[in-house]
């Protein structure tokens, strides 16, 4: 909120969550019993897809429904191309290919990923995937990478009979031992903070993966509360507010 004093209008922020209390639902019945009737809501991933942002956006709405109430939404749908996003992530890669010896740093590998989705998204147009794409291309030309210097890899797929947006993290890991990558620079541009599917699925699994290949791998820190990332989101908040 420190971000957004400057704004012309008094606001006031809410958490709502679909997997954990606070519950949207619940959140949106304390908007409506604290007399709120605009608002804009965003969700703590950069990237829409019909699968995460949209499914938010609809508890949302369900939560109007359920408590019999209306308050007018304006909803940011993604913000993964946002100047502050990029450059942040883009720093985090320089600061992992930094950490290694700097005769080492030319033969560094910096791997960008994302949660996986199911395949089928893509059949059904959804813009996710393209959306990372596009992300990881602008945060590795603004870190100076060739082409050859980087790759992408998703994570984190769910346990479910049909096939995931791949190729996963380890086994991308396993494909470039394979071709000689000792160092790697693990960076998640679809996560903004450090939590369970970055602190186990890289930190932890991906670890072992690359301890048994004789590889060091190396996670800079997540945006988390990073000054250019806050103002991202501060900066796209306030653009929403003055369409209101």
């Amino acid at each position: 909120m420190q971000a957004l004093a400057a704004t012309d209008r008094p606001l006031k922020a809410y958490i709502g969550m679909r997997h954990w209390t606070p519950w949207i639902e619940d959140t949106v019945r304390q908007m409506l019993d604290d007399g709120i009737r605009k608002a804009v809501a965003i969700v703590l991933a950069p990237h829409f897809s019909s699968m995460s942002v949209a499914k938010y956006q609809k508890k949302i709405k369900a939560g109007l429904e359920m408590h019999h109430g209306h308050i007018d939404f304006e909803f940011v749908n993604q913000y993964h191309t946002e100047p502050g996003y990029i450059t942040a992530l883009a720093q985090r890669v320089r600061e992992g290919i930094q950490s290694f010896p700097q005769s080492e740093q030319d033969e560094v590998h910096v791997v960008l990923s994302a949660h996986s989705l199911p395949v089928r998204i893509t059949r059904e147009g959804d813009p996710y995937a393209d959306q990372l794409l596009e992300s990881a291309r602008l945060v590795t030309q603004q870190a100076g990478l060739s082409e050859e210097q980087w790759s992408w890899s998703f994570q984190s797929a769910g346990r479910s009979p049909e096939p995931w947006l791949g190729p996963q993290l380890d086994e991308h890991l396993r494909a470039l031992a394979e071709k000689g990558v000792s160092r790697v620079v693990s960076v998640p541009v679809g996560f903004v903070s450090d939590h369970v599917e970055i602190l186990f699925d890289i930190d932890i699994a991906a670890q072992e993966v690359a301890h048994e290949l004789g590889m060091t791998l190396v996670r800079p820190p997540a945006l988390n509360t990073d000054p250019l990332f806050i103002g991202t989101l501060a900066s796209v908040i306030e653009r929403k507010v003055a369409s209101l």
